[in-house]
C-alpha cells in the first residue's frame, strides 16, 4: 500500500507501508532467531526496535533478559555514578532504558539496513530546506498560523541558511506515519512469535520521554505489560524524588 501525506504547497512524503513494514518485520525475526540460538536459557522481558532520535530515521534491534539485567546491575555497581545507589535503584534505572541493555545494538540484520535506507530517505525529504523555500518566502499574516516556526533561524548568515521547524504541516504528520508503520511491524512480530504477556514488545527512543515509550507500547502489548512499566517508573521516581511520567495512567490501575 502506498500512502502519501500531502502538505501545504503540495509537498508530499510517499511511503510504501507494506515494503517498510516487511523490512522491519524481517529484521526483527532474523535478530530474534539469532538471539535464541546464542542465548537459549535466558528469559526475555523486552524486545523491539530502538532509535537514538525521535525522527526514527535509523532503527536497530534491542532486547534484554532477566539475566542480562542482573549482569548489568553488577557491572554498573563498579561505576562511580552508581557507587552509592542500591541494587533496586540501579535495576529500575536500567530496566526500561534500552541503550543500557545486554542485547542492545549487537545483533544485526541486513533487513534493518534496507529499512533504514527507506526511513533515512523519508526524513531527508522532510528536512530538505530547498523544498521549504517557497513556503518561507511567502509567509503572510494569513498563513503563518498554519506554519509553526520554532525559534527562527538556527544559523547565522543569508536566508539560504535559515532552517525552520514546520511541525504542524511537515514533521508531525510524517512522524506519525513512520511511528504507525513501525508499530504495525512490531504488532505482527509479536503475533508471529507468540510472546507471553509479560514480554514487552516496543519501539524505544534514547531522545524521548518514558511517556513516549508507553504511548507507543500500548497498541502492541496487553494491559498487564504496560502496567508493570508504569509501576516500575513510579517506583524509580519515588527513589529519586522525581516524576518520570507526565500522564496519570489511571486507566491502568484496575
Amino acid at each position: 500500500m502506498n500512502k502519501a501525506i500531502k502538505f501545504i504547497n503540495d509537498l508530499q512524503i510517499e511511503l510504501s507501508e507494506t515494503e517498510l513494514e516487511g523490512k522491519i518485520l524481517s529484521a526483527l525475526l532474523d535478530c530474534w532467531d539469532k538471539l535464541k540460538k546464542s542465548n537459549k536459557n535466558e528469559e526475555l522481558y523486552s524486545i523491539g526496535v530502538y532509535s537514538g532520535n525521535m525522527d526514527f530515521s535509523c532503527v536497530t534491534f534491542s532486547a534484554n533478559t532477566n539475566i542480562g539485567l542482573i549482569e548489568k546491575i553488577q557491572q554498573y555497581k563498579e561505576d562511580e555514578y552508581y557507587l552509592n545507589k542500591s541494587d533496586e535503584e540501579i535495576r529500575l534505572s536500567i530496566k526500561w532504558n534500552s541503550a543500557d541493555w545486554k542485547y542492545h545494538d549487537i545483533i544485526f540484520s541486513d533487513a534493518f539496513e534496507k529499512a533504514n535506507d527507506i526511513l533515512g530517505g523519508i526524513t531527508e525529504r522532510m528536512y530538505n530546506i530547498e523544498e521549504y523555500k517557497p513556503i518561507l518566502n511567502n509567509l503572510t499574516e494569513e498563513n503563518i498560523g498554519q506554519i509553526c516556526v520554532k525559534k527562527g533561524p538556527l544559523f547565522e548568515g543569508t536566508s539560504d541558511n535559515l532552517s525552520y521547524d514546520l511541525y504542524k504541516d511537515i514533521y508531525d504528520p510524517g512522524y506519525e506515519l513512520i511511528y504507525t508503520t513501525i508499530k504495525n511491524s512490531l504488532i505482527e512480530f509479536k503475533k508471529q512469535i507468540s510472546f507471553t504477556s509479560d514480554v514487552v514488545v516496543g519501539m524505544f527512543c534514547g531522545d524521548a520521554s518514558y511517556d513516549f515509550m508507553i504511548k507507543n507500547c500500548i497498541p502492541i502489548n496487553g494491559k498487564t505489560s504496560i502496567k508493570s512499566i508504569i509501576n516500575d517508573l513510579r517506583h524509580l521516581g519515588e527513589l529519586h524524588d522525581l516524576n518520570y511520567l507526565e500522564e496519570d495512567y489511571h486507566e491502568f490501575e484496575n
